[in-house]
């Protein structure tokens, strides 16, 4: 997978370097992007119930026009990641009272990502309506795991911080979605689909997915 990665990304590059060389590549702008995402756990532990958990991404991102309405978007992002699950634990099975327990974990981590999105959208005068598919790779520098009884509104208790042990930092993955131009405002909504397990155990792998929904305003 990583492999497939960096072809995709050296083909874009590859793609834009042609469009310069050609004379039909302008530098569309600089932007400033926001907006939030909803992030899920992708993993194999069917005693885990996936809960949507909202956060936010902002960044700066650099658009570039290409021939035949395809245009190229890179930038770095801060990107807020969260994922909330229920785990069951049977008290009984394990020689205690109590019969079975919900725990609620909530997880958050914190990206820097850089993405390669390739689009393609005729301008309709107006408006630009887009689709857009590419990688993105990214690096975390802080997380948390929190947890809580499920049938109360306790607070969260920290269980660990920025523990690195069986946490990978690095991520890379593919994103697809699309959007609309109107003048120089973008609004677009994309899912990240990530490649890469978050964890180094090879018994319970986990990934991230995301939903994005980001405006953006390019100078």
């Amino acid at each position: 997978m990583k492999k497939l990665v960096a072809t995709m990304a050296l083909c874009l590059l590859s793609f834009l370097a042609f469009a310069q060389g050609e004379g039909g590549s302008a530098a569309k702008g600089i932007g400033l992007v926001a907006g939030f995402s909803t992030t899920t756990f992708q993993g194999n532990d069917l005693t885990e119930k996936n809960l949507a958990y909202p956060m936010c991404h902002i960044g700066l991102a650099a658009k570039f026009n290409l021939p035949a309405h395809f245009s190229l978007e890179t930038g770095a992002f801060y990107h807020g990641k969260g994922a909330k699950y229920d785990l069951v634990l049977d008290n009984t099975g394990m020689g205690l009272e109590g019969g079975e327990m919900t725990i609620q974990h909530k997880h958050v981590y914190n990206y820097v990502e850089v993405p390669l999105y390739l689009q393609w959208g005729p301008d309709l005068f107006l408006f630009r309506p887009y689709v857009e598919f590419g990688p993105y790779a990214g690096y975390c520098f802080y997380n948390r795991h929190l947890n809580r009884a499920a049938d109360g509104d306790g607070k969260w208790g920290v269980l660990t911080t920025n523990e690195w042990t069986n946490f990978k930092r690095w991520e890379y993955g593919l994103s697809f979605g699309g959007g609309v131009e109107i003048w120089k405002v973008q609004i677009s909504a994309k899912y990240q689909w990530n490649l890469s397990n978050i964890t180094n155990s090879g018994e319970n792998p986990k990934r991230l997915g995301s939903l994005m929904i980001s405006a953006g305003f390019f100078f």
